[in-house]
């Protein structure tokens, strides 16, 4: 069940703008993070080069978290968490591959 769901979302990466813009946003934050870590240790100040760096990581991780909130919002308004109810699909088993898409994504 989870493979059929996990290869659904997958095929939805390319479809859903969320997902885009998850797939995006990690690289926009990592050169805007190098830019400005770089002008900080230019200019000598290694320990808010390391406090920036350090709080990018930390946001990437609460912004893929509220990403996957956004997104189950978005079915509950479509209506698809209780369009499975009707499936063999387990709506609990939707939540926990969303999910784990989601902490893949905040991993890599």
């Amino acid at each position: 069940m989870f493979k059929t769901i996990f290869i659904a979302e997958l095929k939805g990466l390319f479809r859903d703008r969320m997902y885009t813009f998850f797939a995006i946003y990690p690289v926009i934050f990592g050169g805007i993070g190098y830019f400005i870590c770089d002008m900080l240790r230019e200019d000598g100040n290694i320990m808010a080069a390391n406090i920036v760096a350090m709080m990018l990581v930390v946001v990437t991780g609460y912004v893929f978290g509220a990403l996957i909130a956004f997104t189950l919002l978005d079915d509950k308004d479509d209506k698809v968490l209780m369009s499975l109810k009707i499936t063999p699909v387990d709506v609990k088993h939707y939540i926990y591959v969303k999910m784990l898409v989601g902490g893949i994504f905040g991993f890599i």
